[in-house]
């Protein structure tokens, strides 16, 4: 281009150049490494998750002290395997499914249920989470029922206990967790199931 003749040139001091520099977007590949970092994911997950119309809301939920990893890989993977088995997630809100996440923050539902509550409510848009986890009977079981399960459990398999002690934990969790349908944390079986068995084995 020809130099305009007309106006007079302006001089750019460094200190603009330099502003200037630092509004301007990171590079894709150094964006991918300061998400990767930040969120500890690994690089298959950080791409999907920035090529994702999700990232916003991923980035929300993940300020909430949800997993970062449950968030890439339902966000991503999941949705796109409900699209392709026929779900019309078209319909799926963001609202909803900041709702399902929630739920399982706060205890309400496990994180197994969430694909199952996503696809319920990208067929029912007009309904919420709470909804779902009731018309699905995902909630989770009340402290009392867990600790009654887990009771009965090893009650009806003493023997085993008496036979095996502490190694008897492997068959019995899976016993009441298979009763559980997935509405117990493994955790808290885990912490119930190994009292009950050093109460038998005192």
């Amino acid at each position: 281009m020809y130099p305009e003749t007309d106006v007079r040139p302006t001089q750019i001091s460094a200190e603009a150049v330099a502003s200037a520099l630092k509004c301007l977007p990171d590079m894709p590949e150094v964006k991918l490494a300061k998400y990767q970092k930040k969120y500890e994911l690994n690089e298959k997950l950080t791409v999907q998750v920035l090529d994702s119309e999700y990232l916003d809301l991923f980035k929300e939920l993940a300020e909430l002290g949800l997993s970062t990893t449950l968030l890439a890989v339902t966000l991503t993977e999941d949705l796109t395997k409900l699209r392709r088995d026929g779900v019309p997630t078209e319909g799926l809100s963001q609202d909803a499914i900041k709702g399902t996440f929630m739920l399982v923050k706060d205890g309400t539902t496990v994180k197994e249920s969430i694909p199952v509550m996503l696809a319920y409510l990208s067929k029912n848009p007009t309904h919420n989470a709470v909804r779902a986890i009731k018309e699905l009977g995902l909630e989770m079981m009340s402290d009392e029922e867990v600790k009654q399960l887990v009771e009965s459990a090893v009650k009806e398999r003493e023997d085993l206990v008496k036979e095996r002690g502490m190694k008897a934990m492997g068959p019995l969790m899976g016993v009441i967790m298979g009763k559980a349908r997935g509405k117990a944390s493994p955790q808290q079986v885990n912490n119930l199931l190994n009292a009950a068995i050093r109460v038998i084995l005192e």
